[in-house]
């Protein structure tokens, strides 16, 4: 998941917060939250979260509201600080160089 890159699109939305821990309207949940969600609920194992700016913002989130949520399922969920990656062409070649890649994939 390219969770947020520090682009500055939506300021000032997004002055604390990265762009995936944006809430959803009338969903009481966030972006990030809908993505995995969405993953863990069509089987996916491994999820590989790139995040670029306020990196702690992102790994506190998903501490706090997934990894609980995972102990009865085999979903194994990974945080990766990206500094200096900026597109999504930077996040495959990362992934690729880290042998996240090892079959079938998902760039979301």
């Amino acid at each position: 998941i390219a969770a947020d890159q520090g682009t500055r699109n939506l300021l000032p939305l997004t002055d604390d917060l990265p762009l995936c821990l944006l809430p959803i309207v009338d969903c009481r949940c966030t972006i990030l939250d809908c993505t995995l969600e969405f993953l863990v609920s069509n089987g996916v194992h491994e999820i590989y979260i790139y995040s670029g700016f306020r990196t702690e913002s992102v790994r506190k989130h998903v501490n706090e509201k997934w990894k609980c949520s995972f102990r009865n399922i085999q979903t194994e969920i990974q945080i990766v600080s990206t500094d200096g990656v900026i597109s999504l062409g930077d996040i495959l070649r990362d992934a690729e160089s880290k042998g996240f890649i090892k079959s079938d994939f998902i760039l979301l």
